[in-house]
């Protein structure tokens, strides 16, 4: 699998909190959380250089990306030590962290796509003076306007994949 290189991950958020369960089966639940919405791979399964390089320490790699956006997903679980209580069986109680990075970048098709209607209303903006006799001005800032708003949602990043974290993190702590 080849991974796009110049993604930049950031810190997501973490999900602290207390478990029977041993690592391994801890391990599992978070797995089983991001297989839901792509392909995950283990930080034994994978190259760590042909990850992202601001990815760091990961347990887990999540790959999720379409034709329309890159978007990927780490994360790192950690014991986090005893609580010195047992549950209704005797079991120890222990505390876990999760901490995710996300990161997420436009394909090339939504640059170019971006790029050229950010292209064409700022032409459209030039041409409506040779063409227009009135109120010119008004189609012209509304030409602007709309080529900034499009340059605007090009660089934003990716609202789905901020969400998609803040659900794991849910999950997890519930």
């Amino acid at each position: 699998m080849k991974y796009d290189r110049k993604t930049q991950m950031m810190d997501a958020g973490m999900a602290f909190f207390e478990s029977p369960e041993g690592m391994g089966n801890v391990m599992g639940i978070v797995k089983a959380q991001l297989e839901y919405y792509g392909k995950v791979v283990s930080d034994s399964q994978i190259e760590p250089d042909s990850l992202p390089s601001s990815t760091g320490a990961f347990t887990f790699f999540m790959d999720w990306s379409s034709p329309w956006r890159t978007r990927y997903i780490s994360c790192l679980v950690e014991d986090a030590g005893d609580t010195g209580k047992q549950d209704a069986e005797g079991r120890p109680v222990r505390r876990y962290a999760v901490s995710f990075k996300e990161g997420s970048r436009s394909s090339k098709l939504r640059a170019c796509t971006y790029i050229f209607m950010t292209a064409a209303f700022l032409c459209l903006m030039v041409m409506q003076n040779f063409l227009l006799h009135g109120f010119r001005f008004m189609a012209g800032f509304a030409c602007f306007a709309l080529a900034a708003y499009t340059a605007y949602l090009w660089c934003v990043p990716s609202h789905k994949a901020q969400k998609t974290v803040k659900g794991l993190i849910a999950s997890l702590l519930n």
